[in-house]
């Protein structure tokens, strides 16, 4: 995993010191605070996201306030922090259990729409027996019986 990974960036400029750094010397500003916006935290932009970026909001110290969006440039800096970043215990479990998360998540969701498929797949051919059945001249009750499908649905058929 490089810095060019959106997860492995976020939490590299997370540090907030190095993220001064930055900024300051790219904008060439004081900067007073940053804001790190909460949107980029959730899993869903961690997940979705196609680009490695992270946006904040800055204040310099005359008070100005801009919203950045900051991409990987690639420095010894931001290189050396995803190091220890990569390193680190903490961050290790956090990513495998990221990992896990997103794995049992696709697994849910895999079954899920089997499950989905499976059940419409019933369905479609329940209605078609009936269908069968009615053309047949069977009694309404007891394609009900046969097919699970309701009276109405049944009914609709004719």
């Amino acid at each position: 995993m490089t810095i060019r990974n959106n997860f492995l960036f976020q939490e590299t400029l997370r540090n907030e010191r190095l993220c001064k750094y930055f900024l300051n010397r790219v904008l060439h500003i004081q900067v007073k605070s940053i804001r790190y916006m909460d949107t980029e935290k959730t899993m869903k932009a961690q997940l979705s996201s196609k680009d490695t970026r992270l946006d904040v909001y800055v204040e310099d110290k005359k008070g100005n306030v801009a919203d950045i969006e900051m991409q990987v440039t690639g420095s010894r800096s931001v290189d050396k922090e995803a190091i220890r970043i990569r390193t680190n215990d903490d961050w290790r479990l956090r990513v495998m259990t990221l990992d896990m998360e997103i794995q049992d998540m696709k697994r849910r969701t895999a079954i899920r729409e089997r499950k989905k498929g499976k059940e419409e797949g019933r369905r479609e051919r329940a209605i078609e027996i009936a269908k069968d059945m009615l053309a047949d001249g069977m009694d309404i009750d007891k394609v009900v019986k046969f097919t699970k499908l309701s009276k109405a649905e049944v009914a609709a058929l004719t």
